[in-house]
């Protein structure tokens, strides 16, 4: 949550600025945000069948490999157009709409998982913890965003120069990217694949009726 949460807002917050300046389609800009949420949204249902059948580890490392590559494309295309830029945005919603649901469906896994090896389910301290990283990876990014800019020349409002261009271009898709990459690694030994889960799931329903 921290580190995507932490690197997914300088895409965000960047592709406006990117849209406005860089590109010079300011006139197209809640097109372009209504294209990567849309297609996020659409892409759940995909990734739930998806998770459903391959489990939710593999699930993410595909759908996070996706968000990778769309990020180092974007980085690395020469973007010219609207729809060139449409279909790269496209892709990055597909890729990251899997991340909501994959994750906050992962999370009651690791309750059950705590509990079959200590005996504690830990409910209320865990999700009180995952909204205090949401918030703290909010206040991380937003700072760390700000000076950013501001080390690469920014100034709102103002023609940019091509370097401060080229220099948001790579804040908005290497960091990202550099997020994704740690989350694939993390998520890659993340112990709780299907199998194992299953095997939870039989564990915490043999010690329920062992105290009933």
């Amino acid at each position: 949550t921290l580190i995507v949460g932490v690197t997914s807002i300088f895409f965000g917050k960047s592709l406006i600025y990117y849209v406005k300046y860089g590109l010079e389609l300011h006139e197209y800009q809640g097109t372009v945000a209504f294209t990567g949420s849309v297609v996020a949204f659409l892409s759940i249902p995909f990734w739930w069948t998806v998770s459903n059948l391959i489990g939710k580890r593999k699930t993410w490392l595909i759908s996070m490999s996706i968000t990778f590559s769309a990020f180092i494309t974007f980085y690395l295309y020469p973007i010219a157009t609207l729809n060139e830029l449409l279909v790269l945005v496209a892709l990055l919603g597909l890729g990251s709409g899997a991340g909501g649901i994959l994750f906050w469906s992962m999370l009651p896994d690791t309750i059950e998982y705590g509990e079959v090896n200590t005996g504690v389910r830990s409910e209320s301290s865990l999700y009180g913890f995952m909204t205090f990283a949401q918030k703290g990876s909010i206040a991380i990014a937003a700072t760390i965003y700000t000076v950013a800019l501001t080390i690469i020349g920014f100034i709102p409002e103002q023609v940019q120069t091509p370097e401060t261009i080229s220099s948001m271009k790579s804040i908005m898709t290497l960091i990202p990217a550099t997020g994704v990459a740690l989350s694939i690694v993390i998520i890659y030994f993340y112990p709780i694949d299907s199998e194992t889960h299953k095997s939870l799931v039989k564990e915490l329903e043999s010690m329920n009726q062992g105290g009933s």
